[in-house]
C-alpha cells in the first residue's frame, strides 16, 4: 500500500484521469481478448466483432438504423444453423429450435436488456423471472379465454360497424382510405373497451391520424436506443415513472392523455372498489382489485399493469389485418374465392354472422393464417436466458446464462415448412396434412409466455377480414406498405425491426366501394 500512495502522490488530476482512461482501456482489450478466446461461447462461429462486443450489434441496430433480423439471414447463410451475435448470444435458424426453447416445459427467464424499453419489469409482459409473471397472468388469464372473448364479440362488432360506416363516407365522398390506420385505431378502441369498459373512438379521427398512434408510430425507432444504451435507461428510469417517462421520451403528449385517463380510473377503484360494479362487462380491474379486499397491485402496478395492455393490444391484429387485405388483392383468385365463400355463409348484411360461424369457413380461416404468417407479430427474437445447468441446443451444449432466440421469420419463412414462403398463398393451409403447419404458426409466440390475447386476436382478425371483404369491393392504390418478407424488406425500406416492425414505407390506401345484398 505504500508504494501505491507514494506512487500516487504529487500526481494532477490531468494525470489521474490519464491513469483511469489507461485502466478502462486496458479493461476493454482484457475484455474482448476473454471473449474472443476464453469466453464458453468462443467456439460458437459469428462474425469476429460480434464476438468481441455487444457494441457490434448496438452498430448495426442504432448507428446503421438497419434490422437485426435481415443481418440474422445473411449470417445463417455464411456461419450455419447457429450463429453468435454478442458475446453471449446465440441465435438458431432451425425452425425446430423454436419448439425447444419456447415450450411449456423451458419456463426460462426473459433477457433483461430487451424488456427494459417498456418500461421496467413489472408487468406481466415485461417481468423477466417466470414465475413472477405467471402470478400475474394468472389473475387476468380468466378475461382472455375463448368463453370470455366471444360473450364479448358484440362489443368488438359494434365498432367494426363504427368503422365501415366511416369507410363508406369516405367512399361517397371520393377518399380513399388508409386501412393500416384505420384498423391501429380499432385495435385501440377495442383494447380499451375489452379492457377498461370504455373505448377512444380513434376510428373517429379525421382520416385516422389518431394523435396516441401517430404519437406511437412516429417514436417507434427509438426502441433500439433505448435497449442499447442502458446507462441512459438506468440513470433515467427511476426518476421519470411511467407518465412522466413516456411524455419526456417520446413526447406522447396525445398518448400522455389516455395514461392520465388511466389514472384517473385506477385512482377511482383503488378508493372505491364498489365503483367497478358500473362496468358494462367484466373488465380487467375486476381481476386486479378485490372489492371485500382492495387492490392487489399498487396503484403505480395497475397503472403499468394497464398500459402494457394497450401497449401489446395495438399491433399484432392490425398489423396481420393489413397483411391479408394486401395478400387477397395481390391475387384476383384468392379476392373472388374469399369473396365468394363470404356471400354465401353471410347472404344478408343486415344478419351478421358471429365468430363462430366465420370460423367454420375453410377458406376465410386459411387467409386469417396466411395474414399471421406473413406478418409475424413480433419480429424481434425474443431472448430467452439458459438456466444455470445448461442445456443443449441444436445438439450442442450451450452453457447457463446464454441468450438464446429464434426469430419468428426463420419459421414463417422456412421454405421447409412453406415451400415458395414470400407468396401469400392460403391453399397451403388447406392442402392434405396441412393440420401440421398449425404447429408452425407462431405469430402469438408458444409456451408458458405465449401472447394472452390469442382469443382476442383471432376474434378480431376474422371479423376485421370477413367484415371487410363481405362489406365492401376493395382496390389497392399503387403500392402499399411492404409486409415482412425477410430479407427482400432490406432493399425496399419499408420497415425496420423495433421489437414489433416500424413500418416506414408508403400508406396503406384502398378504394373502396360498398357493396348491396
Amino acid at each position: 500500500m505504500d508504494v501505491v500512495r507514494q506512487a500516487l502522490e504529487g500526481r494532477t488530476t490531468k494525470e489521474y484521469a490519464g491513469l483511469a482512461l489507461l485502466a478502462f482501456a486496458a479493461y476493454v482489450v482484457a475484455n474482448i481478448i476473454y471473449n474472443l478466446y476464453f469466453h464458453p461461447l468462443a467456439k460458437f462461429p459469428g462474425p469476429r466483432a460480434a464476438a468481441a462486443s455487444r457494441w457490434w450489434k448496438a452498430y448495426v441496430e442504432v448507428y446503421k438504423g438497419e434490422s437485426i433480423v435481415d443481418r440474422l439471414f445473411e449470417l445463417h447463410a455464411e456461419y450455419g444453423d447457429v450463429v453468435r451475435i454478442t458475446p453471449d448470444e446465440l441465435h438458431f435458424s432451425d425452425p425446430k429450435m423454436y419448439n425447444e426453447i419456447y415450450n411449456t416445459r423451458s419456463r426460462w427467464d426473459k433477457d433483461g436488456e430487451m424488456y427494459a424499453p417498456f418500461g421496467g419489469n413489472s408487468t406481466m409482459f415485461t417481468a423477466l423471472r417466470y414465475h413472477d409473471a405467471k402470478k400475474r397472468r394468472d389473475l387476468t388469464a380468466s378475461l382472455f379465454s375463448r368463453k370470455a372473448v366471444l360473450s364479448l364479440q358484440g362489443s368488438i362488432q359494434e365498432g367494426l360497424d363504427e368503422l365501415c360506416d366511416i369507410i363508406s363516407a369516405r367512399s361517397a365522398a371520393g377518399k380513399t382510405t388508409d386501412l393500416f390506420r384505420a384498423f391501429r385505431c380499432l385495435n385501440l378502441d377495442n383494447v380499451t373497451s375489452f379492457c377498461f369498459g370504455w373505448s377512444l373512438h380513434t376510428v373517429r379521427a379525421p382520416d385516422f391520424r389518431a394523435p396516441p398512434l401517430e404519437e406511437v408510430q412516429n417514436s417507434h425507432g427509438g426502441y433500439q436506443f433505448w435497449k442499447h444504451l442502458m446507462l441512459f435507461r438506468a440513470v433515467l428510469l427511476p426518476v421519470l415513472r411511467l407518465r412522466f417517462f413516456l411524455l419526456w421520451q417520446l413526447k406522447l403528449t396525445g398518448y400522455y392523455d389516455v395514461i392520465q385517463k388511466l389514472k384517473e380510473q385506477v385512482d377511482t377503484l383503488v378508493a372505491r372498489p364498489d365503483e367497478l360494479e358500473a362496468a358494462p362487462h367484466p373488465i380487467i380491474f375486476h381481476s386486479l382489485i378485490d372489492p371485500a379486499h382492495g387492490a392487489k397491485l399498487s396503484a403505480q402496478e395497475l397503472m403499468e399493469e394497464a398500459n402494457m395492455f394497450i401497449v401489446a393490444g395495438i399491433g399484432t391484429t392490425s398489423n396481420a389485418t393489413g397483411a391479408g387485405v394486401i395478400g387477397v388483392l395481390s391475387n384476383p383468385s384468392t379476392y373472388d374465392k374469399l369473396k365468394t365463400e363470404l356471400r354465401t355463409a353471410w347472404p344478408r348484411l343486415d344478419e351478421k354472422p358471429t365468430v363462430e360461424v366465420f370460423e367454420s369457413l375453410p377458406y376465410l380461416k386459411a387467409v386469417c393464417k396466411e395474414a399471421l404468417r406473413l406478418s409475424h407479430g413480433i419480429t424481434s427474437p425474443m431472448l430467452r436466458i439458459v438456466p444455470p445447468q445448461g442445456a443443449t441446443l441444436a445438439e450442442r451444449f450451450v452453457p447457463g446464462g446464454t441468450q438464446v432466440g429464434v426469430s419468428h421469420l426463420f419459421v414463417h419463412l422456412n421454405p421447409t415448412l412453406f415451400p415458395d414462403p414470400h407468396a401469400f398463398r392460403p391453399e397451403r393451409w388447406l392442402e392434405p396434412g396441412a393440420e401440421s403447419l398449425d404447429t408452425w404458426l407462431v405469430a402469438f409466440s408458444k409456451g408458458p409466455r405465449s401472447c394472452l390475447g390469442i382469443n382476442l386476436g383471432w376474434c378480431e382478425l376474422y371479423l376485421n377480414i370477413a367484415n371487410l371483404f363481405r362489406r365492401f369491393d376493395l382496390k389497392l392504390e399503387g403500392r402499399a406498405k411492404a409486409f415482412l418478407d425477410g430479407p427482400r424488406a432490406r432493399a425496399s425500406g419499408d420497415w425496420k425491426d423495433c421489437f414489433l416492425p416500424c413500418f416506414e414505407g408508403p400508406d396503406m390506401l384502398i378504394h373502396t366501394t360498398p357493396v348491396a345484398d
